[in-house]
C-alpha cells in the first residue's frame, strides 16, 4: 500500500466531504480513516474489494447456476448508514440478495 499518512488524509478528507463538510469533526474524519487503513492492511485487502468479487466470481462459476447466489440472503446489520449501504452495495454486485436491518429511532438520533 502507499504511504500512510497520504492515504489516511486523503480518506479523512473525502469521509469529511461526504458528511456536508461539518465544521469541528476533523479528528473524527481522521481516525475513522486510520481505521479503514489499519484493516486494510491487517486484511490485505484492495479498498474496492476486487479481490473478493473476484473469488466471488470464481467460486460461482464452478456451479450450474449463477442464480444460486440470488437464493442466498445475508442480513446486514450496522448502526453506521454509510458503511451499512456500502455493504449492501457491495453484496448485491457479488450476487446476494441482501437484507438490511437499520436502528428504528426513539428520541433523538442521527441516521
Amino acid at each position: 500500500m502507499e504511504n500512510r499518512g497520504e492515504w489516511i488524509a486523503r480518506r479523512a478528507y473525502a469521509l469529511w466531504e461526504e458528511a456536508g463538510r461539518p465544521f469541528g469533526q476533523d479528528k473524527y474524519h481522521w481516525d475513522q480513516a486510520s481505521a479503514e487503513y489499519d484493516l486494510l492492511e491487517a486484511t490485505r485487502a484492495s479498498s474496492d474489494g476486487r479481490e473478493v468479487l473476484v473469488k466471488l466470481r470464481g467460486e460461482f462459476a464452478c456451479q450450474d447456476n449463477r442464480s444460486d447466489a440470488k437464493n442466498r440472503n445475508i442480513l446486514i446489520v450496522e448502526d453506521e448508514p454509510r458503511i451499512r449501504r456500502d455493504t449492501v452495495d457491495f453484496l448485491d454486485r457479488a450476487g446476494f440478495r441482501t437484507l438490511e436491518a437499520r436502528q428504528r429511532c426513539r428520541g433523538t438520533c442521527s441516521s
